[in-house]
């Protein structure tokens, strides 16, 4: 994919592991999920979300889900291509500080430079800055979605916050005549939090050519109302301000499926680009809650809608991003990415384009691919 003076670059969404991800053997991995970590290895520069702790120290967190894995596993992500890792998600400090910095420290060891979360507030919101093909290319990572104790603070470890404010719609007519449907929920982001985020940006502007946002953010399958719509209200006005301050991009998880995408200002903002590789999401497997109540159902999390994903591939130079190709994935029976071929990427890509098309945008199809373009282009 390199043109010219070009950088290409492949990003992924969630991707938590819990053995390894390349096996030989009796066992050994099929040839369409090595096509899929290639599409890393063939990048100039490849950035993944890791959605697990690194670690054998620390405590569980006081929450819902908490997860971790060996931290030998990080020479996994170098072996499939990964060169930049973004932590600021809600599972970073699954084992607390001393978990989180364990991940980061065995990230180093793998040479793999993290982004995100560290020692202190600082550190966290600093960005990743790595060469390509001559460019400085800065990632920044930031995460609303922020279990108690996991936002970095002056002094403590953390990971790069964006807080939001929730508030209740009590519309009295329809819950009145419709007994225990959802409220509307209204949100947006701290407006002091969106300002030190934007900082970043335009500190991390001076020193890089292209500068890549990746946001955790949004809400998984079936727990957003669905006369809501699939965004959470303020994901929209922070990707927009986010791309003003200067960032290039925007790449966006957590959702654990694909959300739309749009073009502002001619950048992409891609809410949501789905799960990469989800070992705990695997066929026979459950999601484990530390606790019974609230009687949470996680049947939705595991809907069919959740296995189709994609690799976003960009191609960027001097005036920014000139390019995004979407490459249709699904996730297996292992919970790990499969690259579709003939007809079924069309799963894939048509899902996007309706998730698309409201936000101004669509998929163009070029050889079983998708390439974001304004909706007045298709």
């Amino acid at each position: 994919m390199p043109e010219g003076g070009n950088v290409s670059l492949c990003f992924t969404g969630d991707l938590m592991l819990d053995h390894p991800l390349v096996r030989t053997g009796s066992e050994a991995t099929g040839q369409a999920t090595l096509q899929a970590y290639a599409l890393l290895q063939e990048a100039d520069l490849s950035v993944i979300n890791l959605e697990v702790a690194l670690t054998d120290v620390g405590t569980p967190a006081s929450k819902l889900v908490t997860m971790r894995a060996d931290p030998s596993l990080a020479q996994e992500l170098s072996r499939i291509g990964c060169h930049v890792a973004t932590v600021a998600n809600n599972h970073a400090l699954d084992y607390g500080p001393d978990g989180l910095l364990r991940t980061l420290e065995v990230l180093a060891e793998a040479r793999i430079a993290a982004a995100g979360g560290g020692r202190d507030l600082d550190a966290a919101m600093a960005p990743a800055i790595v060469r390509a093909r001559g460019m400085r290319v800065a990632i920044l990572s930031f995460a609303t979605t922020l279990p108690h104790g996991f936002a970095a603070r002056p002094g403590a470890p953390g990971i790069a916050p964006i807080r939001i404010r929730t508030s209740y719609l009590y519309d009295s007519e329809t819950l009145d005549e419709v007994p225990g449907m959802s409220p509307y929920v209204q949100t947006e982001a701290d407006p002091d939090d969106v300002e030190r985020a934007c900082g970043a940006i335009r500190s991390a502007r001076g020193r890089a050519d292209l500068v890549i946002v990746a946001m955790h953010w949004g809400i998984p399958n079936g727990w957003i109302a669905g006369h809501q719509g699939p965004l959470a209200g303020y994901q929209r006005p922070l990707g927009r301000a986010l791309i003003d301050a200067g960032a290039d991009a925007i790449v966006g998880h957590n959702a654990h499926m694909l959300h739309g995408m749009e073009l502002y200002g001619g950048r992409p903002i891609l809410y949501s680009i789905g799960d990469f590789v989800f070992h705990t999401h695997a066929e026979g497997r459950k999601i484990a809650f530390r606790r019974k109540f609230p009687p949470y159902n996680s049947v939705s999390l595991l809907a069919p809608v959740t296995k189709l994903s994609c690799a976003a591939r960009m191609l960027a130079g001097a005036a920014g991003v000139a390019r995004v190709e979407i490459v249709p994935v699904v996730l297996n029976a292992l919970g790990e990415p499969e690259v579709i071929a003939g007809e079924g990427t069309e799963a894939v890509l048509s899902f996007l384009d309706e998730q698309s098309a409201p936000l101004g945008a669509r998929l163009r199809r070029e050889a079983g691919r998708g390439m974001l373009v304004e909706a007045a282009a298709c």
